[in-house]
């Protein structure tokens, strides 16, 4: 209920320049001069708010007000019962004349108030006693602007239903609320109650729904915005005159008011006003709002392409009420005509016309809002909205001094309005308790009085540090909204004086019962140890919670129960709490068992050892969360190997060093690692994934120590034993060497593999033990690696024949480049250049994967006839996020090409890098279909996709846990970068406007430290119908016309909104909405279901700003109509008002 009334005009009649302050407060008293029904309070034009005498009076020698009241207006938002005390001040020039005042009360009663007025009347009296015990007399009272009396909840022209569904979508209960009525016998007040009781704490949704607006065809009109006027025969005329209470604050008077008549068959002689309407084809029922001054006066006429409809009687001489005409009119066919009002009788007022095709719909109040007029001034059909209001208020009653019992939950709503919800228990002894806060939120606050005082004063629900130390007594626990702050809170005061101790490494039963309390255990932990919580089932539902408390009050941990919890690391020796904490939302009747197991690992110290380099280690991991870790030191850079012959996915191996970490969480069945280690102290830990563990076994060892000599153009044959074992050759080339490399048999499994590596580890051929490898030209001297390596899932004793044949050398400069190929070299001395030639017979994409981090060391490329196309690019700035998009790929044309390596002065060291055509190198990449790479941090990679004009991609990265610097792109075919971002982050909608052949670029970082990542990513692309831009809280409605059509709708989103998307109607349940955010993430899939409230309506909220863009299409070739509305939620605020807008149809 909005309350606004303005102390208006106050006449005053003085002489002298003495100022008189005056204060009004409310006191109640009774006074002959005011009306005791406020329904005859004297009716007044509201002008202004500023001070002006209403009604001069002719005697009065200064008819100006001249005194000034403050404030000017107040303004309430009241709920039903609740009163508020304002003080207004009057100040007055001169006080030798007796003050008076002339007190207008202004009612804003637009669909938010309604029924029993009393309290008006009531006000007045109050105010007139006031202003009497101050000296202020012989004052007036007027009301201005009040309306009809109306309901509190619907100013629609239609009936409306709120229905309450709870989180599942089930219908907890629902209210058919009527458009707006006046109070009658009934004993209605204003308010159309509807209490609605909710079974369980919980996220409810509110919905609101309506008749279709098309069905009921509505015309709402404001009689004085008429197209046309004409008078009558006799004189007589229309003319529009104000009237405080009408629709518009005008209505339409027949006049002059002296009998005149005019019957049906008379009417083409009458006054007329003429209005342009467009209608649809229907039969339409005529409802006029209007007064009748006497009998005389209350005749008048309606019609439209010849059909005459005639109302008598408006059945009251006090005000405008609502009547229909005694006759339908129809409309043939849809289109433009002119609707005509003419005058029956003189005297007669008209305010509003409506018509309408529904039989069942009356209007009330003011009537449905005026329809819509379009630039030539005719008046549509309401098709389009109309507006609701409600308010949700809390009958809960208020919380005093309700017992608490330890350990059970206590859910309540608390408003800035409400008085302090309070709670109390008694102890019999000395208790540690812990306030466990359910609703984490700084907008609510709790105080613990006992015998001594406060224990906690004003502290947030959104704290943690609330373990506690309770003399026996008793206590109260004080809870309260902060500032504007309303809703729901949650609490339960723990007993930690008792708790069931827990037994490392045995199985734990905890039996919750009720299902909505809490049990509490206790865990002895020694300072440095490591301990791991293992869920092993629950047999709840999934609000259910534990969490771990420290002897200082700190949350370690607080998690659903199904979760595990890694290893955590005792900060001190002491006592730790763990609470298991059934769903409060939960009603079943049986208690719930949860069972779990606490590991206590040790010191990380006591899981150490030292590790000999050449020794194979085999251990096991016994325990769930159990990690082992070997240590070792090198006095200087080493080259080495790890062969591992461990066949176990779930079990991983880490290494970290003097930079950090090398290899970080690796399965064993990764593949084997040469590693390139600077001197230093490492650590290798071996630890599962997950509840995993098992045996493994390792071998860590230099690669030189594990090396036979391989000689070349001499065949290799050899066995594996066991199968996942690796065997390395060595072999020495001279500057300008060139071998190739031949697989003549293998007899075990296909995914065995042999690799190349040069003198400073960086790999050269990575490929199957059964492929050939061509001709590389080796550019560095020096001893090169062949490593054999088994497959640790095989079995038996694979045997292998291998030859490295001498293709020859060349040792001219520039030397000759292959491409597609790793290269490497060694700046060896201070300003050496390494130069390289090759010769393109056709124009390409090129790609340049500097594949060491050299950031001194420079690479320039040149044409003979194109020129300079690179010059002096470092290696670091070469790829990922280090090299612009225009920059990265090199569209080169046919031509001879020198590539030149060089450095700054006094720099040396060892490069690599691969010069590649990008069609020759790519990975076809399927849409809809993942890829999963063993991607090496520090190189590139590069997948083909094709396209069709204006296709939208889509790259949804499912993992990356690398370099921020880590970069993706996606090429067209003329070697443009159409789009690029973070390899941690794909994209949510690109349109590729070119369509054909495209790339997307894998960059990872030089500067990585960790030698590889996991990746796996996705790409989608989806042909779109049609697009357009949405607007957020429209209503759509389109159609999927043709089979396999999609429809694509974009917006912008900010990060914290939460949106709700209401699939209104659709033709089929095949019909479905897809969104995404801008990264590429699919948020949201649902089909439509006019079952399900939540399939229906679903509420997501944003965790991105940028573009989205949701997709609207049809499974299984279906087609038709649909509907929906995507709107940002506004939260129901219990005890406000709730206003809006409905769009057209439906809910």
């Amino acid at each position: 209920m909005k309350l606004t009334h303005w102390l208006e005009s106050l006449r005053t009649r003085f002489s002298s320049n003495r100022t008189q302050r005056r204060i009004l407060k409310r006191h109640r008293t009774e006074h002959k001069q005011i009306p005791a029904n406020v329904e005859n309070l004297e009716e007044r034009v509201l002008l202004s708010s500023t001070t002006y005498d209403v009604t001069p009076d002719s005697g009065d020698t200064n008819s100006a007000a001249t005194g000034d009241v403050d404030p000017t207006s107040i303004d309430h938002d009241l709920i039903p019962e609740e009163t508020v005390t304002d003080i207004v001040t009057l100040t007055f020039e001169d006080e030798s004349q007796i003050p008076t005042a002339d007190i207008i009360f202004v009612v804003d009663e637009s669909g938010s108030m309604g029924g029993e007025h009393a309290w008006i009347t009531e006000m007045a009296l109050d105010l007139e006693a006031s202003l009497e015990l101050e000296g202020v007399t012989d004052n007036r009272f007027a009301l201005v602007g009040y309306l009809d009396k109306g309901s509190l909840f619907n100013m629609s022209p239609a009936e409306f239903s709120i229905s309450i569904y709870d989180s599942s979508g089930t219908l907890v209960d629902s209210a058919v609320v009527s458009p707006e009525y006046e109070d009658n016998s009934a004993g209605n007040s204003g308010f159309i109650n509807a209490e609605f009781n909710l079974p369980s704490d919980g996220t409810y949704y509110a919905v609101v729904e309506t008749t279709d607006l098309d069905d009921q065809g509505i015309v709402s009109i404001d009689a004085e915005n008429y197209d046309t006027a004409t008078a009558g025969s006799s004189g007589d005329t229309w003319s529009v005159e104000g009237n405080y209470s009408a629709s518009g604050g005008e209505v339409v008077e027949a006049g002059p008011d002296n009998g005149t008549s005019y019957g049906s068959g008379s009417v083409a002689n009458a006054p007329r006003l003429d209005y342009e309407v467009n209608l649809e084809a229907g039969t339409y029922h005529v409802w006029l709002r209007g007064r009748e001054p006497n009998d005389n006066g209350d005749r008048v006429h309606v019609g439209m392409d010849s059909q005459v409809v005639t109302r008598s009687g408006f059945g009251t001489l006090e005000k405008l009420s609502w009547v229909e005409a005694s006759a339908t009119i129809t409309a043939s066919t849809s289109g433009t005509r002119t609707l005509s009002l003419w005058m029956g009788e003189d005297g007669v007022i008209i305010d509003k016309i409506v018509l309408t095709k529904d039989t069942n719909y009356t209007p009330t109040g003011q009537g449905p809002s005026e329809s819509l007029q379009d630039g030539s001034g005719v008046y549509q059909q309401n098709t389009s909205s109309l507006e609701f209001s409600f308010l949700f208020e809390d009958n809960s009653s208020t919380v005093t001094s309700q017992a608490v019992t330890l350990n059970e939950p206590y859910r309540n709503v608390v408003t800035p309005t409400a008085t302090e919800h309070t709670y109390t228990f008694t102890l019999g002894s000395s208790t540690d308790l812990f306030f466990e806060s359910l609703t984490p939120d700084a907008s609510y606050e709790w105080t613990l009085t006992g015998p001594s005082g406060d224990l906690v004063t004003d502290r947030g629900f959104d704290l943690n540090d609330s373990l506690l130390t309770a003399a026996a007594g008793s206590y109260t626990l004080t809870v309260n909204a902060v500032a504007n702050s309303s809703g729901h809170y949650g609490f339960r005061m723990i007993d930690l004086s008792a708790p069931t101790a827990i037994t490392t490494g045995s199985s734990t039963t905890a039996m919750v019962n009720p299902v909505d309390e809490s049990v509490v255990y206790s865990l002895a932990v020694t300072s440095g140890n490591q301990y791991y919580f293992n869920a092993t089932s629950w047999d709840g539902t999934s609000g259910a919670r534990w969490r771990l408390v420290d002897d200082s009050g700190n949350v370690l941990f607080d998690s659903a129960l199904s979760d595990d919890q890694d290893l955590l690391t005792a900060s001190s020796t002491g006592t730790y709490y763990l609470i298991v904490e059934g769903d409060v939302a939960e009603t079943a009747s049986t208690a719930r068992s949860f069972d779990f197991t606490v590991e206590d690992l040790g010191s990380v110290a006591s899981r150490t050892q030292a590790l000999t380099l050449g020794t194979a280690v085999s251990s096991s991991l016994s325990t769930i969360g159990e990690e082992e870790h070997y240590t070792f030191t090198l006095g200087s850079a080493a080259l080495l190997y790890l062969d591992s012959f461990t066949d176990s996915t779930s079990l991983n191996w880490s290494l970290t060093g003097p930079g950090g970490n090398v290899i970080e969480s690796q399965a064993f069945t990764s593949g084997n690692q040469v590693l390139s280690l600077a001197s230093g102290s490492y650590t290798l830990s071996v630890d599962g994934a997950g509840e995993a563990n098992g045996s493994f076994s390792f071998l860590l060892e230099s690669i030189s120590s594990l090396a036979s000599t391989i000689t070349p153009d001499t065949a290799e044959s050899d066995t594996l034993n066991p199968a996942g074992k690796s065997h390395v050759y060595q072999f020495t080339v001279t500057a300008g060497d060139k071998y190739s490399f031949d697989s003549q048999s293998w007899s075990g499994s296909s995914a065995a593999r042999w690799k190349l590596v040069d003198p400073y580890g960086n790999i050269l051929f990575d490929e199957t033990l059964s492929s050939d490898v061509g001709t590389i030209h080796f550019h560095e001297g020096g001893t090169y690696s062949l490593l054999i390596e088994g497959d640790e899932a095989d079995s038996g004793t694979p045997g292998y024949t291998v030859e490295v044949i001498s293709q020859g050398t060349d040792t001219s400069s520039p030397a000759p480049l292959d491409l597609s190929q790793v290269v490497s070299g060694n700046i060896s001395a201070s300003l050496e250049q390494d130069t390289f030639t090759f010769t393109l017979g056709s124009g390409g994409l090129y790609y340049f994967d500097a594949i060491t981090d050299n950031g001194p060391v420079r690479w320039s490329l040149s044409g003979s006839t194109s020129g300079s196309v690179v010059t002096n690019r470092t290696f670091a700035s070469s790829n990922a996020n280090d090299v612009a998009d225009g920059d990265v790929i090199l569209d080169l044309a046919a031509d001879t090409y020198t590539l030149t390596i060089d450095a700054d002065t006094g720099v040396t060291g060892d490069y690599a890098f691969q010069l590649s055509e990008l069609s020759t190198v790519a990975t076809a990449l399927t849409s809809g279909v993942g890829a999963t790479a063993a991607f090496t941090s520090r190189s590139s990679q590069v997948y083909s996709f094709s396209a069709t004009a204006n296709d939208r991609f889509h790259l949804t990265m499912e993992e990356w846990g690398g370099a921020s610097d880590a970069l993706w792109r996606v090429v067209d075919s003329s070697g443009g970068v159409v789009t690029s971002g973070a390899l941690g982050a794909g994209t949510g909608n690109v349109t590729l406007t070119a369509g054909g052949a495209y790339y997307l670029l894998i960059e990872g970082d030089s500067a990585e430290t960790v030698l590889n990542r996991a990746l796996d990513f996705e790409i989608e692309l989806e042909a779109m119908t049609q697009t357009a831009a949405l607007t957020l809280g429209s209503l759509v409605m389109d159609s999927i016309s043709t089979a396999g059509d999609t429809h694509e709708y974009t917006f912008t989103g900010t990060a914290g909104e939460t949106l709700l998307l209401d699939f209104d109607s659709a033709a089929t349940t095949d019909h479905q909405i897809l969104l995404r955010s801008p990264s590429g993430e699919v948020l949201l899939t649902t089909n439509y279901s006019s079952s399900n409230v939540v399939t229906q309506i679903s509420s997501l909220t944003l965790e991105e700003t940028g573009g989205y863009q949701l997709v609207v299409s049809a499974e299984n070739s279906s087609t038709g109509a649909y509907e929906f509305q995507l709107s940002v939620k506004s939260d129901l605020v219990l005890d406000h008002d709730v206003a809006g807008e409905l769009d057209g149809v439906s809910a």
